[in-house]
């Protein structure tokens, strides 16, 4: 009878430690889908970070060349500006050498002399 007591006893043991390696099986089981659907988490993270992070360089970039365009517009402005008031100073010197040619031929013309008698204080008669 002790005997059979001792088997029951070891049966009942390894019972027991089945369980508990059941347990354990299935316990590693559920942390090691817990790690895979962790890691999935975070690479899908990871991802949407880069995604993002690759959408903001790409703004940055248009940005920068939005930037590089209105600094265009700006030098040509500033050039054409220059460039304009060089030609107003040129026209205005031409104005001014076309009004002392016109002055030159008025005095020396009849009717620069007349304008010149005619103007005089001493009248011939």
């Amino acid at each position: 009878h002790r005997v059979e007591t001792q088997r029951q006893l070891l049966k009942e043991k390894d019972d027991e430690i089945l369980e508990m390696e059941r347990f354990r099986d299935q316990r590693e089981d559920e942390l090691s889908n817990d790690l895979e659907r962790m890691r999935r988490r975070h690479n899908e993270f990871v991802d949407d970070q880069r995604i993002a992070l690759e959408e903001k360089e790409e703004e940055i970039n248009l940005l920068y060349q939005q930037c590089e365009k209105y600094e265009s517009i700006i030098d040509q402005a500033e050039y054409m500006t220059h460039e304009q008031r060089a030609d107003l100073k040129a026209k205005k010197q031409e104005i001014e050498q076309l009004s002392m040619a016109i002055e030159k031929v008025q005095d020396g013309g009849i009717f620069g002399h007349l304008d010149k008698i005619c103007s005089s204080k001493t009248v011939f008669l």
